[in-house]
């Protein structure tokens, strides 16, 4: 397995963590703070992203790697598969793993925060993926507030 991947094994625990941030040009940004970019101290993790992606939404796990297989093919084919799986939330399916960086222009910023809105409504009986919801809301606030982008830095 590429150790990229968020995996969920016999339910155990899907680690990482990806530290939101507002950017002034979320398609150019490598890491670090330029002026004007906000570290919003809110980290959305990996209990997180099993609670939304798994146990809300039902997303397609990460398929095996077959030996041999180019590493490039592998994550395009898991991330073009667990898309697939919630088409009608594409901001939300740019976050399929959690050891990868995840950008968001200040437009891609409303659509999320509209996805992650629409979902509140059916997240009521589970109380962790709406505080996974809450996070991602809070982020894009801030962000649509100053005009900025949001960008998703993984561990």
């Amino acid at each position: 397995m590429n150790h990229s991947q968020t995996e969920d094994t016999n339910n155990e625990y899907v680690v990482g963590r990806l530290a939101l941030y507002i950017v002034s040009d979320a398609e150019v940004w490598r890491g670090g703070i330029d002026e004007g970019d906000v570290d919003l101290n809110i980290d959305f993790t990996g209990p997180d992203w099993k609670a939304l992606f798994y146990d809300l939404l039902n997303c397609s796990k990460v398929e095996p790697y077959i030996q041999g297989e180019d590493i490039y093919e592998y994550d395009e084919r898991n991330r073009a598969i667990f898309r697939q799986s919630i088409p009608e939330y594409p901001m939300l399916g740019r976050i399929w793993n959690m050891y990868e960086d995840v950008g968001y222009t200040p437009e891609q910023v409303r659509q999320l925060r509209d996805e992650c809105l629409k979902l509140q409504a059916i997240a009521t009986a589970n109380p962790h993926a709406l505080e996974a919801l809450k996070k991602l809301i809070m982020a894009c606030d801030e962000a649509i507030k100053v005009g900025g982008g949001l960008f998703l830095v993984s561990d």
